[in-house]
């Protein structure tokens, strides 16, 4: 059986397959080597059902697995800026959640179905919930996490993202890395949805680059990434935060953007078969 980062980022991509409220969701790519016991349940909700999670069982514990934003096809500089823009939100509070503030729509897109998916982890049996998910997906897995501490502070919580948006700001970050002891995040080089929405240092290095000033106009800043962070490099390695890692990583997007090359930065963000996410050395 595969290791147990990679079935994870196997459910990410089986909670694109959710349809409809409170039925099996179909397989995917690779969903047989999940290790499901039983069949995945998936939910959806929010403005015309955009917002849609899943919940099953493996042998490690029980696992929630949110969808993230369907990925754009053929793209273009056009529906590459309002593919940015969906990750265009305020920074709210979160009542349901811990200190600090949050991204608006994720919130929102994580209490759509929230009652559902709580239900369907209560007549699970009692083992540890591993919350997951990608792009939009992983940024509500983090705040899902946050919630499910508050509400079930006895739960153990692991939380594993793939290419996960921000979710909040640096407040929001520090009391959620002191609440959750396990979480992991993911992300490939070249893949710009990790840095978005941007935090305030982010923001004013960025819109000083003609090339990207316009993509970012109505960028709300301020906001900051959560757990621990592993990223997948140029030579296909898995490596740690480090110091020059955030700038190396800007500079070579930046040049990206400035080439014009849009659909290498999308294709940077897929975990599909072939993707560089599905192909990572994880151990």
């Amino acid at each position: 059986m595969a290791n147990l980062t990679l079935r994870l980022l196997y459910a990410c991509r089986q909670a694109y397959q959710i349809v409809a409220n409170d039925v099996p969701v179909p397989d995917a790519p690779n969903s047989g080597d999940i290790g499901w016991i039983g069949s995945p349940i998936g939910f959806v909700g929010g403005p015309d059902n955009i917002d849609a999670g899943l919940v099953g069982e493996i042998l490690e514990g029980n696992v929630i697995a949110f969808r993230g934003t369907l990925p754009p096809d053929n793209l273009n500089f056009q529906t590459f800026l309002d593919w940015l823009n969906d990750l265009d939100a305020l920074l709210v509070p979160d009542p349901q959640g811990l200190p600090g503030k949050v991204h608006q729509g994720f919130r929102d897109a994580r209490d759509a179905i929230w009652g559902p998916i709580v239900q369907a982890l209560t007549a699970k049996p009692a083992k540890p919930v591993i919350i997951v998910g990608h792009s939009k997906g992983g940024a509500v897995a983090d705040l899902a996490a946050a919630r499910l501490h508050k509400e079930r502070p006895a739960t153990q919580i692991a939380v594993c993202t793939f290419a996960a948006a921000r979710p909040g700001d640096p407040q929001f970050a520090s009391s959620y890395n002191s609440a959750i002891g396990h979480s992991d995040r993911y992300e490939y080089h070249d893949d710009i949805v990790p840095f978005l929405p941007p935090s305030d240092e982010l923001y004013d290095l960025i819109k000083r680059i003609p090339a990207v000033d316009q993509l970012i106009g109505h960028f709300n800043s301020g906001f900051a990434s959560v757990g621990r962070l592993y990223f997948i490099d140029w030579n296909n390695k898995i490596v740690p935060d480090s110091a020059l890692l955030e700038f190396e990583r800007f500079l070579s997007l930046a040049k990206l953007i400035a080439e014009l090359q849009f659909q290498t930065i999308a294709d940077a963000h897929g975990i599909g078969p072939g993707s560089g996410y599905a192909d990572a050395p994880y151990t």
